[in-house]
């Protein structure tokens, strides 16, 4: 709607005889602007689930390939624990995935602690905000999630892994990685309430791009020096 609402600002001021350029003066998916700066606060750290025929496979790649992305190291111990619990995330989400007695199971879980009726949300490479949308199920099914990963190995239930694969187990959370993924949740949030100003179909939106990115970086500010 942005494209049109600026071909017609066009049309109405060259019949003013005003010169305006629709194509040099529009501005170009703002959303895809926020998924880049979405990139820089998890670049080189969110791994991509890859799928073939037998196994499922994690790798490094960030979520955001994007030519405007610069990769950079992840060498410090926030970067590190980051890292890995994002890949524990992803190989615990694509292990109950793949495995419909896992995925019953994981069912009474949630209804035995009482919680909301909802499944596990996989990682998304091609949709914006996936990982807000993945780490706020996470938050909401967090008392399912740890029923789950005490008692699953054990369960009659659920299949033994196979030789030589992480147990459920091995996917447990600790407080601290639990307080990290609330972190991150809580800055993805911002960057997802600017993205979802910019999903209207039926009206321009172009007005709100300032006031947005203003108010996104505010908020980021105001994150950055909280923590």
């Amino acid at each position: 709607m942005n494209d049109k609402s600026m071909r017609m600002l066009s049309k109405k001021l060259n019949n003013k005889n005003i010169s305006f350029s629709a194509n040099e003066q529009c501005s170009h998916c703002f959303s895809h602007a926020i998924a880049i700066a979405e990139g820089k606060v998890l670049v080189k750290l969110s791994p991509v689930i890859k799928k073939n025929a037998n196994t499922t496979t994690i790798d490094s790649d960030s979520q955001f390939d994007d030519e405007d992305t610069e990769a950079e190291p992840a060498d410090s111990e926030e970067a590190a624990l980051l890292r890995g619990l994002l890949l524990k995330v992803c190989g615990f989400i694509a292990k109950v995935c793949h495995s419909p007695q896992a995925k019953k199971y994981f069912k009474k879980c949630y209804v035995d602690a009482g919680g909301q009726v909802l499944e596990l949300l996989p990682f998304c490479k091609t949709r914006w905000g996936s990982w807000h949308g993945v780490i706020t199920r996470l938050l909401t099914l967090k008392k399912a999630i740890r029923m789950f990963m005490n008692t699953a190995d054990d369960s009659e239930d659920v299949p033994k892994v196979e030789k030589g694969q992480p147990k459920y187990e091995s996917y447990k959370l600790s407080e601290r990685e639990w307080t990290l993924l609330d972190l991150i949740h809580k800055v993805l949030e911002a960057a997802v309430k600017v993205q979802e100003m910019f999903s209207a179909e039926y009206y321009p939106t172009i007005w709100q791009i300032l006031p947005a990115y203003e108010e996104l970086l505010a908020d980021w500010h105001k994150f950055a020096t909280d923590h």
